[in-house]
């Protein structure tokens, strides 16, 4: 059997070449079609997405751990906007479509020294244009988000929790990425009866220099029920929808490469209301560090990331209880006895309770969550389990 990098090596450049071909095809249709675009063409809208959170977290106390661990937990408050964007978006003509974002997260924020952040920081969170050749495939180029797995595809308007899940933007550090954001372009369609989805991209990834392999993005998504067309998922249809879905994903750049599989089920269960149920399992390696090559060594230590949550929205209070669950498990091989690897890992349960004022439109959120990490002392076992509480309250205002 060939190592996985040696089949990646043979694949990619072929992939690479399919997608410029397609490119250089996005140029054509608006050269040639910007005089037909046809009545009611260029349109644009503009919305607004807030969510204000109110949080009380426990945080470490670390000058009270001692050779035998006994770290101290204390009570912090925060009140700050969690995301504050402005949406734009619109067709240049029937086929072709752009959409921009603008995010200043985190204000008013305090962080570790007490300081509040209260400076407004506007940063461009998404830029992309979409040229639709037929149902079976079209072209997305710009500043988007990219995933392997459906919750790291979701609307944030659209979450049933307060947040994506801790470990869904894995890749963002490592790989030189803006919230889960990269530059690229994704071939995008669907086929059988447009049940099956297709996504293909190419993005920029990490540069050590110019000459950096590119990073290469792949995801399949089958609709057993309705059929979802847009571009994020959605997190809970709130009744509206009837949605069954598998998927499934790899991520590659040089030695590092992830993979992952999700299954999305959203169904009214009468009489009681609507449940939606989500799961994902990813496995992350940055593989063999090779001599010349863009080294992710240490960045993606060879990890399991599990996710799930579900929920029940009751359409007579507009009321929706629901449980999560998250678990990051590192399998690096070490000489340690395996503590770098725990101190790297954790997990966190919770639950909450939804009350939507106008769908997603206008809703308040409530999450407790069990937080459980480990953390290192000076004697052996070199390591403490530490279990901390959060309670975060969203507000949340949407509309595009």
């Amino acid at each position: 059997m060939q190592p996985l990098y040696t089949v990646r090596k043979k694949l990619i450049p072929t992939i690479m070449q399919k997608l410029l071909y397609f490119s250089i095809l996005l140029c054509l249709p608006l050269i040639a079609g910007a005089a037909d675009n046809g009545p009611g063409y260029p349109n644009i809208k503009i919305g607004v997405l807030s969510q204000f959170h109110i949080m009380h977290n426990q945080s470490l106390d670390f000058t009270s751990v001692n050779d035998a661990g006994g770290y101290g937990l204390t009570w912090e408050r925060q009140m700050y906007l969690r995301r504050m964007r402005v949406l734009i978006g619109g067709n240049i003509s029937e086929r072709t479509s752009f959409f921009f974002e603008t995010d200043a997260p985190n204000i008013g924020y305090v962080n570790q020294s007490g300081e509040k952040n209260m400076r407004l920081s506007v940063f461009v969170q998404d830029a992309q244009i979409q040229h639709v050749f037929s149902e079976h495939i079209g072209i997305i180029a710009g500043l988007q988000l990219v995933g392997i797995t459906r919750n790291g595809l979701q609307s944030a308007a659209s979450l049933m929790a307060v947040d994506y899940g801790s470990h869904q933007f894995f890749a963002s550090g490592p790989l030189e990425n803006l919230a889960g954001r990269d530059l690229g372009m994704n071939v995008r369609g669907f086929l059988f009866d447009r049940r099956l989805e297709y996504r293909a991209g190419l993005f920029s990834g990490k540069n050590e220099d110019r000459t950096s392999p590119y990073r290469f993005t792949a995801r399949l998504n089958y609709s057993f029920i309705d059929r979802e067309a847009g571009f994020f998922y959605t997190g809970t249809t709130l009744g509206s929808g009837k949605i069954m879905s598998l998927g499934g994903g790899i991520d590659l750049q040089d030695n590092y490469y992830g993979i992952a599989a999700d299954a999305f089920f959203d169904y009214p269960v009468f009489p009681f209301g609507s449940l939606t149920a989500s799961v994902s399992y990813a496995y992350i390696d940055s593989g063999e560090p090779r001599e010349g090559r863009t080294d992710f060594s240490g960045q993606f230590p060879k990890q399991n990331i599990f996710f799930v949550e579900t929920g029940l929205f009751i359409p007579s209070s507009n009321l929706q209880p629901y449980l999560k669950y998250e678990m990051k498990d590192v399998r690096e091989d070490t000489n340690d006895n395996g503590v770098a690897n725990k101190l790297r890992s954790g997990d966190r349960i919770g639950f909450g309770c939804n009350y939507y004022i106008a769908a997603h439109r206008m809703s308040v959120k409530l999450l407790y969550e069990r937080i459980s990490g480990n953390y290192p002392i000076p004697a052996p076992p070199y390591f403490e389990s530490v279990k901390r509480n959060q309670i975060v309250l969203q507000i949340q205002y949407f509309t595009f």
